[in-house]
C-alpha cells in the first residue's frame, strides 16, 4: 500500500482504519490498481517501513507479543471475554481480516516483484501473522524493474 501510485489513493483508507478498524482497508484492495507502478522514489518515511530492518523489528514485536500471551494469557478468560464483550468480538474479527490482507498483501508484493519461494519459505510465509512478517524481513529490496520503471528512467506499463 505504501508504494502504491494507482487510483484511488492509499491513504485516507489507511487513516481510517485507525479510527473504524481494519474493516476500511477491504474496499481499497478489492478497487485498486493493481496495474499502477511502485512509487519511483519513496519517501524516507516508506522506505523505513518496507525495509528489512522494519520486518525484523516488526517480526521480533510479534514473537514477543505471542510469547507474553503464552505466558500471561488465559483462553478460558479471553472466551468468556468474546461471548460477553461485543468490542472484544469485533476486535477479534477486526485482527483476523487485518491477518488476511496482509497475507494478501505480502502474496501480490511477491507476484509484482517476481519472487518465487522454495523450500521451508513457501511454507514459512503462510503462517498467521508471522508469516507476512518473515517474509518482509526475508525479501530483497524492489529493484528498477519491480518498480515498473524502464531501464530509460520513464515509466512502464504494468505486467
Amino acid at each position: 500500500m505504501l508504494f502504491d501510485t494507482g487510483k484511488p489513493s492509499s491513504w485516507p483508507f489507511a487513516l481510517g482504519s485507525f479510527v473504524l478498524g481494519g474493516f476500511v482497508l477491504l474496499p481499497y484492495l478489492v478497487i485498486r490498481d493493481l496495474r499502477a507502478p511502485l512509487q519511483r522514489a519513496p519517501g524516507a518515511f516508506v522506505r523505513a517501513l518496507g525495509s528489512r530492518i522494519a520486518g525484523v523489528v516488526l517480526l521480533l514485536m510479534a514473537l514477543g507479543l505471542i510469547g507474553f500471551a503464552l505466558l500471561a494469557g488465559n483462553p478460558s478468560v479471553f472466551a468468556a471475554q468474546l461471548q460477553d464483550s461485543a468490542f472484544i468480538a469485533v476486535m477479534s474479527a477486526d485482527l483476523l481480516v487485518l491477518t488476511l490482507a496482509l497475507h494478501r498483501c505480502a502474496v501480490m508484493d511477491r507476484q509484482r516483484r517476481g519472487l518465487r519461494l522454495s523450500g521451508w519459505s513457501a511454507l514459512a510465509v503462510h503462517m498467521p501473522l508471522l508469516g507476512p512478517l518473515l517474509y518482509l524481513a526475508l525479501r530483497q529490496p524492489a529493484s528498477q524493474d519491480d518498480l515498473g520503471l524502464s531501464p530509460g528512467g520513464a515509466t512502464g506499463s504494468a505486467r
